[in-house]
Formats: structure tokens, C-alpha cells, sequence
């Protein structure tokens, strides 16, 4: 950190489970959905070429649950 074209979210799960993958500005807006379905292996590259530099955060929701990482995109 930090991406300037692309980076790589990787997620390995005990078992296959549904996930809902957000990419964020940091005010909640959603800026683009990375992933929605099941998975229990996921290596995903998120393009972040096309957004201004600043911060922004991936989400992962799993189970009730969300994960958060900040991400700053620098050109």
C-alpha cells in the first residue's frame, strides 16, 4: 500500500461461505463492487487505475460480519 494501477485481495476460508466484497470512498459511498458469491479461495485483483489518489476502504462482508482495509491510491 500504496496501488497506483492495481493490488491484489486474497481470502482463504475454512469453508465455502457466501462473501460481499466492496470497494469504498471514505465516506461509505460505494465506489465499485469487487466481488458478491461464494467462495472458500479467493485471490481477486482490484483495479484502482481509474480513481483519484486518495483513501479508500475494501469491505468484506462475510457472515454478519465485515473486515475492513484501508487502501491508498497514489498516481
Amino acid at each position: 500500500n500504496p496501488a497506483s494501477h492495481s493490488f491484489n485481495t486474497e481470502l482463504s476460508l475454512e469453508k465455502s461461505s457466501h462473501l460481499n466484497i466492496v470497494l469504498t470512498n471514505v465516506l461509505g459511498e460505494k465506489i465499485n463492487q469487487v466481488f458478491n458469491g461464494d467462495a472458500q479461495q479467493l485471490i481477486l485483483p482490484v483495479d484502482v487505475q481509474s480513481l483519484p489518489s486518495g483513501i479508500y476502504l475494501l469491505q468484506v462482508h462475510l457472515e454478519g460480519e465485515v473486515a475492513v482495509k484501508r487502501v491508498v491510491v497514489s498516481h
